[in-house]
Formats: structure tokens, C-alpha cells, sequence
């Protein structure tokens, strides 16, 4: 696995032209599949800068001093690409975004992510929570990169009822009862059922 992190900035090295051809300055991200579909690079011309980009099929590798290519013909316009920006978002674009749980509850903010070097897969996002503390959640829990948000799954409480959060010491700070505290479901009318 790879944090997006130690990928940024690193040189793409072509293999045939035994040069650095390039500057990784970030990702773009397939929202659908989750995965990095290709690498945004910066390109220095006669003292013009390019960005460009690298279908995530042409890598070869990803090593600790740079990522290589087999060759310089591996490397393609960025403007041809054309991308919806619904379904392809840049690295960029995704930290400090919001994330929140399926039922609507708030998570936290995201930081960053980890991805497998073979699939270019996301492996992982990490995020801060209301602690200050950074998280990750894996893809399996990943439901949706929107276009503003990205939506999780709920993590898997054994609570049945919520109920108002002022009303009792046994109750979380989201205002559900705990399913193992709870005795009197009948005649509660003041409660939401809710089957998570």
C-alpha cells in the first residue's frame, strides 16, 4: 500500500529515455470505481510549465526516489482528457472534505488515503474526527466519493431506539439507547423506531 503523500512531488522516470521527465503533483480519482485512474504531473519547457497526465495502466513502479514509466510517450495531455467532474475528482479536491455516515451523522474531515500500488485501488481514507484524532475507514465502509461529500457506512452500534438526547445517562451523545439497556419498548410514544 501507498499514502497518496509519498507519492506527491517525487519525479516520474522514463525507462527508456533514462531521465526525469516529470514532477507528480497529484492524483485523479475514478469517485465510482474508488480507485486512481490517472497521475497529474508538471512538465517544465523552455521555462513553461505543463500539467500533464499518466493513465495509471502506464506505471511500472513506485519506488522510494520516483515512479517510472516505460517511456515518454506514456505521458498525455491533461486537457484531452475531458473528465466528468462528477465522476473524476484530484487529490486535491477530496481533503477536507466532509464525511458522513449513510443514516447522516457526521464523521469528520478527510486528510488523505492509501491505495494498493498493483489495482491503484483506495485502499483506506484517512480522516479527523470531532477528537482531533486521525482515523481511517477501509473500503468496504466507503459507500460513496461525492462530489462534496463522501458518504460512509454507519458503524455497526447494537442500539434500536432514539430517543431525546437530554433524557437519560444511558443514552450516547447521538441520543441512542443502548439495546442491552433498553427494557420498555410499549408505550414509549415519544421514541423513533429505527432498525440500523
Amino acid at each position: 500500500m501507498k499514502d497518496i503523500k509519498e507519492i506527491l512531488n517525487l519525479p516520474v522516470v522514463s525507462i527508456q529515455d533514462g531521465e526525469e521527465i516529470a514532477i507528480i503533483k497529484s492524483v485523479m480519482i475514478n469517485c465510482e470505481s474508488k480507485s486512481v485512474e490517472y497521475l497529474i504531473i508538471e512538465k517544465k519547457d523552455n521555462r513553461q510549465i505543463f500539467l500533464e497526465a499518466i493513465p495509471y495502466s502506464e506505471i511500472i513502479g513506485f519506488g522510494c526516489y520516483a515512479v517510472t514509466v516505460d517511456s515518454s510517450l506514456s505521458v498525455m495531455s491533461f486537457d484531452l482528457l475531458k473528465l466528468d467532474e462528477k465522476q473524476f475528482k484530484k487529490h486535491d479536491d477530496i481533503v477536507a472534505q466532509k464525511i458522513i455516515t449513510q443514516l447522516g451523522d457526521y464523521v469528520g474531515v478527510v486528510l488523505g488515503f492509501d491505495f494498493d500500488e498493483n489495482s491503484g485501488d483506495i485502499n483506506s481514507i484517512t480522516y479527523k474526527d470531532n477528537t482531533t484524532q486521525n482515523k481511517k475507514v477501509d473500503r468496504a465502509n466507503l459507500l460513496t466519493i461525492g462530489y462534496k461529500l463522501l458518504v460512509i457506512k454507519s458503524q455497526e452500534k447494537d442500539y434500536i431506539v432514539k430517543r431525546n438526547r437530554n433524557n437519560s445517562k444511558n443514552y450516547d451523545n447521538q441520543g441512542y439507547e443502548k439495546k442491552s439497556d433498553y427494557q420498555e419498548l410499549d408505550g414509549l410514544l415519544d421514541e423513533e423506531i429505527s432498525l440500523a
